[in-house]
């Protein structure tokens, strides 16, 4: 059996004070001690409940067990008691070999701290995540009423002046507006300091700022352009703004990101909640980063674990040794790679190159794979999505294993989903069917899962994000009007276009199809078995590899380069410029080529039509089969000097 990560809560107060195993005391006086590692869940909970019978009623704390001390006090709690759940976690890579549970209590030097008389009674309680994906976030708010604290300082302001450089102490709210300026740090370095907050509204953070035990910084506007350091015991909330700088999280810390920017190469060995925004940010070291929105690079990360329930992984995201990427839900974009590290991919129907895998029959069996260079594998994740992990979205896994868990995925949604009436979900399912129509625009990163369908009609748009495109598996797509950015259509997929437009490019791969019957297609990629049949309409460039184009009309404004063992038939319609190479072969019946014509080493042309208005360049390793009745060779009619055949 393999457990997952287990955290210890405890209740901070807003003094500084931590209510733990019914004492309120100084957060100055606890240490820590490690229990022992527990081989079973069992053995887990009796060594805590060992822990916590003898300290309360056997164990002498200053000659009194908690249990008498309390009974002979009031419980009360003071006027303006602020607390929140505050996490002391303490987490296992989450790996098949990590078979026990760690976990780290807390001991006190003090069996008691009084404060006008009156004792916090609060129970320790010990929480187990029942899953590996999400930790239980932190319910705090971000800025938090000025009534609550003793000193306020607004930066900049007649009173506080424009610029603060400093330590900000206990009890006090640092607001720093639109104007300002601020370096030193939140809280004392000896972790005295208690109810300390920064907000960033505005202005500019200098050098590296540093966040101390007890202090908490909500950025929603703004920028730290030094970097910040949130250390054990502090928090860090962004809803906007930016952190240009790197971001380093301390074991202890709790990092919440739901807007704004997390500057390159952060990392954190704590614990970080990303649910927006635009996110670099690293676990290490038995750090944890929990995505369930947002845009996230992990860069390279080493040690630390990535649980994904949404968002999108982009951008250069890198599993090193050690390093646990656990993929329930979202969408993997560019340049994703798996070096040394662990993928697991929670989910259902997965194929690979189409075909189903097996041994996945039973919920929650596992299997590993390497994946090829060329392979690609879909499947839906455990959040429903639709997923394709392939080499046109720059995902490279070299030899490590990919695992795969069964997992239950939620039922496939209604059979037709029109764009401007219906919410559209980041991924269409088999037998459903997205109608884009007149007026409704589509910006999700949009997947087309086996056996879907997406129609765009006129008036209607597909608007991918930045560097992103659709994905198409087994499915069709059908442009009818409107516009769409650029896809891949994969493993069988067609594409038609009747009218409307695709701007960017087009990649057909493994057995695809592409129909130009009309409107425009800005650039079309034909590999590895597909066909692109151009019967009308207008096409930029085209590539064929190890495939076929078929020209029956239309016309193509820019070049048309035919490698590998490919089939060009050209029967009418026009080509601005053809390329020809490797071992290809051209069948000219009609049509116009109006530029350069270049026969490369071991093609072939078979020409017994068509107008060629530009040069006609031929490698002396090629082959041009001239079929007519008549020949004339530099104003020679040379048709005598052949023999037919």
């Amino acid at each position: 059996m393999q457990f997952p990560s287990m955290a210890i809560l405890a209740v901070l107060c807003g003094d500084g004070c931590i209510i733990v195993n019914s004492l309120r005391l100084p957060v100055s006086r606890v240490r820590e001690i490690d229990l022992p590692h527990c081989a079973v869940l069992t053995e887990a909970r009796c060594v805590i409940d060992r822990w916590r019978m003898g300290s309360s009623h056997h164990r002498p704390l200053n000659f009194q067990t908690p249990t008498a001390f309390s009974a002979c006090r009031v419980l009360s709690a003071p006027s303006q008691a602020k607390t929140l759940l505050f996490y002391l976690a303490f987490f296992l890579p989450l790996n098949p070999e990590a078979w026990g549970i760690s976990a780290k209590l807390f001991t006190y030097d003090e069996a008691r701290y009084q404060k006008k008389d009156k004792v916090i009674m609060i129970r320790l309680e010990m929480v187990l995540a029942t899953a590996l994906l999400v930790l239980l976030p932190v319910a705090v708010s971000a800025q938090t009423d000025p009534s609550n604290f003793t000193t306020i300082i607004n930066i900049p302001s007649t009173s506080d002046g424009s610029s603060f450089n400093g330590t900000i102490g206990s009890e006090t709210q640092l607001n720093l507006n639109e104007g300002g300026s601020l370096s030193g740090e939140a809280g004392r370095s000896d972790g005295l300091s208690i109810n300390v907050e920064l907000n960033v509204l505005g202005g500019l953070v200098h050098t590296n700022y540093q966040a101390w035990l007890g202090s908490t910084i909500n950025l929603s506007g703004g920028t730290f352009g030094g970097g910040l350091s949130v250390l054990r015991g502090s928090r860090l909330f962004v809803s906007g703004g930016n952190l240009d700088g790197n971001v380093r999280g301390q074991t202890g810390s709790i990092i919440e990101v739901s807007g704004g920017t997390v500057g390159n190469n952060s990392i954190t060995t704590g614990v970080a909640n990303v649910s927006g925004g635009d996110v670099s940010l690293a676990p290490t070291n038995g750090g944890v980063v929990n995505i369930s929105g947002g845009i996230w690079s992990g860069g390279s990360f080493d040690g630390g674990i990535a649980n994904m329930t949404g968002g999108i992984i982009q951008r250069n995201s890198e599993i090193g040794p050690g390093g646990v990427l656990n993929l329930h839900g979202g969408t993997v974009r560019n340049e994703f790679s798996v070096r040394g590290g662990e993928l697991k991919i929670h989910g259902a129907d997965f194929r690979l190159n189409g075909v189903l895998v097996d041994g996945l029959d039973t919920l929650d069996n596992q299997i590993m794979f390497a994946l090829g260079e060329n392979d690609l594998l879909s499947g839906i994740l455990s959040d429903g999505a639709p997923f394709a992990i392939s080499r046109w979205n720059s995902s490279q896994f070299g030899t490590t294993p990919i695992t795969l868990v069964s997992a239950d995925a939620p039922t496939i949604g209604p059979a037709l989903i029109k764009a401007s009436v219906d919410p559209v979900p980041s991924g269409i399912r088999q037998g459903q069917t997205l109608v884009v129509d007149q007026g409704a625009i589509v910006q999700n990163d949009l997947e087309l899962g086996w056996g879907s369908n997406l129609i765009i009609e006129s008036g209607g748009t597909v608007e991918q994000p930045f560097r992103q495109r659709i994905n198409a598996v087994n499915s069709t797509i059908d442009v009818n009007g409107g516009t769409s950015s650029s896809m891949d259509i994969l493993l069988g997929s067609t594409l038609t276009v009747n009218l409307g437009s695709v701007v960017g490019s087009v990649i057909a791969d493994s057995s695809s199809r592409v129909n130009l019957l009309g409107g425009a297609a800005s650039f079309v990629s034909v590999v590895d078995s597909s066909v692109l049949e151009v019967f009308g309409g207008e096409i930029g460039g085209v590539y064929v590899r190890n495939s076929t184009v078929n020209f029956a009309g239309g016309e193509s404004t820019q070049r048309v380069l035919v490698d590998g063992d490919s089939l060009l038939n050209m029967t009418n319609g026009s080509i601005s410029e053809l390329r020809v190479s490797s071992s290809s072969t051209s069948e000219i019946l009609g049509g116009t080529i109006l530029g350069e014509v270049f026969a490369g080493t071991g093609s072939t042309f078979n020409i017994s039509g068509g107008i060629f208005l530009g040069n006609f360049v031929a490698n002396s390793e090629s082959q041009i089969n001239l079929m007519g009745t008549q020949f004339i060779l530099d104003g020679t009619d040379i048709s005598g000097l052949l023999t037919l055949d």
